[in-house]
């Protein structure tokens, strides 16, 4: 599918776009060119101005590899059950 396709067979029903300040710059010298990386995106479900309260509602981890042209997108369930080293059943 190519663009013009893709615009033709879908329809955007809204957008929305949050600025946000930057309060920490770090100065990597790392070349994303050919180093792969990854990026978490994170969509708190808490109205208002972003804090650190509420729950994420969407958790995505993005690992781009430029040296082989793949990008891996993983969705991880915000309410995923992980058992505890220890801890042989649900308590509560």
């Amino acid at each position: 599918m190519n663009l013009r396709t893709l615009r033709q067979t879908q329809k955007l029903i809204g957008s929305y776009f949050r600025k946000v300040e930057t309060t920490q710059v770090t100065e990597d010298k790392t070349n994303l060119a050919n180093t792969p990386f990854t990026i978490f995106i994170a969509g708190n479900d808490q109205p208002g101005d972003l804090s650190l309260e509420g729950r994420t509602d969407v958790d995505i981890a993005v690992t781009v590899n430029p040296n082989t042209h793949q990008i891996l997108i993983s969705n991880l369930p915000r309410d995923a059950y992980i058992q505890k080293s220890g801890i042989s059943k649900l308590e509560g």
